[in-house]
């Protein structure tokens, strides 16, 4: 796979560490008991906020992200959450330390220990590959039962209803979906029952980060770190495999079910049980690739689009 034919990058609009109010920033400052001397903008991830690499004038160096209710009301939800969830991982959890959050008038900004490392490389090289699905059976057993009161994926809402929503579409408005993989429309009432036996497949103990991909992961060494745990939730071991599967084949890794199948978490799942993961996870990606963008998200349908493609491809691997 080429690199013109890679999902496009993860990335937000991101904001400058300036925009801040100052009496935030002056409080991060006094509660990390140094002055912040730099700022370096992260790239990666789609968040529509700040997320630097603060460097403090003890030498010390941090991570810090940010949003205002202004620029994302999800965003800001989700910055919340994520403070919450991190606060309460396991020392012992492959992930960054939350140092200190703050929320107020309208904003929240949360400091995490600085990781050293890189995401992966992209096109995914095999040994890379190797050590980041190895990773992911460590932090399921890591995180069985779960340590953390988190919602179950079987409660999910607004996630598994994709193809139901594209099937209204068509009859209200008379939409053929053009934009939609042919074998998919023709096949749109199979898939919504698939879908909708979501909850069933799903109930399980195992605390998920549930939005693994490339830019969630580091590397350095033989070292795994999971960042930005806003969207974790209680379901079954083999979830974060699953989910991250569809990533990997978009930004040059093996189809999902190469890998699923063979892996310590996907062996003894039967295709009853994931195929309705995987319709929840297609009809998720198809559904939101023709929708306006989130604000601040400019680039987030296309690579949602780009995940669709495997995703459904998986889908019909299992169901012809």
């Amino acid at each position: 796979m080429t690199a013109e034919e890679l999902a496009p990058p993860a990335r937000g609009r991101r904001r400058r560490w300036e925009e801040v109010p100052i009496p935030l920033r002056a409080e991060v400052a006094a509660r990390l008991g140094a002055e912040v001397t730099a700022a370096t903008s992260v790239a990666t991830g789609f968040s529509p906020g700040v997320a630097v690499r603060l460097t403090l004038q003890d030498g010390r160096r941090v991570f810090a992200k940010a949003v205002a209710r202004d620029w994302n009301r999800d965003t800001l939800a989700l910055h919340r959450r994520e403070a919450e969830i991190t606060a309460a991982l396991p020392p012992a959890a492959p992930a960054a330390r939350l140092l200190l959050s703050v929320s107020r008038a309208g904003w929240t900004v949360l400091v995490l220990e600085h990781v050293p490392g890189r995401p992966p490389r992209l096109p995914w090289q095999p040994k890379e590959l190797a050590l980041v699905l190895a990773a992911v059976d460590g932090l399921s057993k890591l995180l069985t039962p779960s340590p953390v009161s988190a919602a179950p994926a079987s409660e999910l809402v607004g996630f598994a209803d994709g193809f139901k929503r594209l099937r209204q579409r068509r009859e209200a408005a008379g939409d053929p979906l053009d934009d939609i993989d042919p074998w998919a429309v023709r096949n749109l009432e199979r898939l919504e029952l698939l879908e909708a036996s979501w909850s069933g497949s799903v109930r399980g103990d195992t605390l998920c980060h549930f939005d693994l991909r490339q830019d969630n992961i580091l590397i350095q060494g033989s070292r795994v770190t999971f960042v930005d745990w806003a969207q974790a939730l209680v379901g079954p071991a083999w979830l974060d495999l699953a989910c991250l599967l569809p990533s990997v084949a978009a930004q040059g890794g093996p189809a999902p079910w190469t890998i699923f199948g063979s892996h310590p978490l996907g062996r003894s799942v039967s295709e009853e049980v994931l195929a309705p993961v995987v319709a929840a996870m297609a009809g998720y990606f198809l559904l939101r690739q023709s929708l306006p963008p989130p604000a601040g998200m400019p680039t987030v349908r296309a690579f949602q689009r780009a995940l669709g493609l495997p995703t459904l491809a998986w889908l019909r691997h299992i169901c012809d």
